[in-house]
């Protein structure tokens, strides 16, 4: 799920930028040195982290990245592609865009708001709207990041919530 199909558009330069960003960090820094994230060893098989994103190169990117930490990940074009997966269910954190065709971030966190248990959410978006981070917080997300991301600023998200997830 995580390659682009050819229906996809192409890359946005906000897309390349995170690309790069990730894969120079993870050659650089993070594969040959960068320790387990905590709680990784410890997470249940069945739990895994779902990127939603419509554009191809920012799924393939982040997953990269959690596979270098050894993190199980689904990605996902859409919320709504999500949402008619069984897959879901083993999830304990989204990485979610906002802006995308169909159901939006935003309006996936306020369904997945009506769950007992729902999954914390990481926005990593392009659209840095203030009332949408406003919302976006307010309803529970654990952090609201910028494209480019900064992989710091992400691996400290996940691991606040594979801690509060095993804990």
């Amino acid at each position: 799920m995580g390659t682009a199909n050819s229906g996809e558009p192409h890359q946005s330069r906000t897309s390349h930028r995170l690309s790069y960003d990730i894969k120079h960090m993870n050659s650089k820094r993070y594969c040959s040195t960068h320790e387990p994230i905590s709680g990784v060893g410890t997470m249940s098989q069945e739990r895994s982290v779902a990127i939603i994103d419509d554009d191809g190169s920012t799924r393939e990117a982040l997953e990269d990245l959690l596979d270098s930490y050894g993190l199980p990940s689904h990605s996902f074009q859409s919320a709504d592609q999500f949402l008619s997966d069984l897959r879901r269910t083993g999830v304990c954190c989204l990485l979610l865009d906002v802006n995308m065709p169909g159901c939006s971030g935003i309006e996936l966190q306020a369904e997945l708001a009506k769950d007992p248990n729902p999954p914390a959410i990481i926005f990593v978006t392009s659209y840095q709207d203030t009332r949408t981070r406003t919302a976006a917080m307010r309803a529970g997300a654990v952090a609201f990041l910028a494209k480019p991301v900064d992989v710091s600023l992400l691996i400290a998200a996940l691991e606040t919530v594979l801690h509060e997830t095993i804990v």
